[in-house]
């Protein structure tokens, strides 16, 4: 089946990096949107992962949308996580001119994006905000992510800009998807990965998995031995790594979780 054209440099909104690559599945069925969110330590990074994502999850029945959003200093968290929100919006609202599933949705990230991601699953006000019904995202998958602000500042000092959390444990704790698991009425699926060459990530990826058991949350867990941090987002289509064939069978069960 030949691939549709990707629709590139989609505004959702008016600064220069409120923009959306949307890949659209080769079906003329409505595809299920899986949208990437970037890494970059939230003050860099693009949406340039969109085609090597399409290339893994399109043929499976995935729309695959690469955001870009604002960066700190230029904002902060709480407008990064704004632009998430608002770029999900944009899609789903437009999903008849998309050709999308307008009732369902995923979001992954890597890095700074994996905790974007997480943050959007666990704290439902951003999606609210928006005018999304938090029931409609119905995946989320983070790699390499950071859950707990406090745990990464205090275990990884100098790792993350001073500029993107601040000093106040306040700020700490509401940027901490761990913190607002307990506060959650939808419940969409997580999926955590991560590698095993940096205890950074390893620490992070478990002391979410343990917070999700505690709440009882459906998540599924995988650890990708001998990588790097970079080789999660170099190595995602590799089929000799467990990348992409743990996204595709996470997105199975997440959207068959939601009929």
């Amino acid at each position: 089946m030949t691939m549709p054209a990707a629709l590139l440099n989609l505004a959702y909104g008016p600064e220069q990096r409120q923009k959306v690559d949307l890949f659209p599945a080769a079906s003329a069925v409505p595809g299920k949107l899986v949208m990437h969110v970037h890494g970059g330590g939230w003050t860099s990074g693009g949406r340039g992962a969109g085609q090597k994502l399409a290339r893994v999850l399109n043929p499976a029945g995935y729309a695959v949308a690469a955001m870009s959003y604002r960066l700190v200093p230029h904002t902060d968290v709480a407008g990064i996580m704004q632009d998430v929100a608002r770029a999900a919006a944009f899609l789903m609202h437009g999903a008849t001119r998309f050709n999308l599933d307008p009732d369902r949705f995923a979001v992954q990230g890597h890095s700074a994006g994996g905790h974007l991601a997480a943050l959007l699953g666990a704290d439902q006000t951003y999606l609210r905000g928006i005018g999304l019904d938090p029931a409609g995202l119905v995946g989320v998958l983070a790699m390499d992510g950071i859950f707990d602000v406090a745990v990464d500042l205090t275990q990884s000092p100098g790792k993350v800009d001073e500029r993107v959390f601040g000093t106040d444990a306040a700020d700490w704790a509401r940027y901490s998807p761990v913190h607002h698991l307990r506060d959650m009425q939808a419940h969409p699926r997580f999926g955590i990965l991560h590698e095993d060459t940096r205890r950074r990530f390893a620490v992070q990826g478990e002391l979410f998995a343990a917070a999700l058991r505690a709440q009882g949350e459906a998540f599924d867990l995988c650890v990708a031995p001998g990588l790097s941090h970079v080789d999660l987002m170099r190595l995602y289509g590799d089929s000799d790594y467990p990348i992409g064939a743990f996204a595709l069978e996470f997105y199975a069960k997440a959207f068959a979780g939601k009929q």
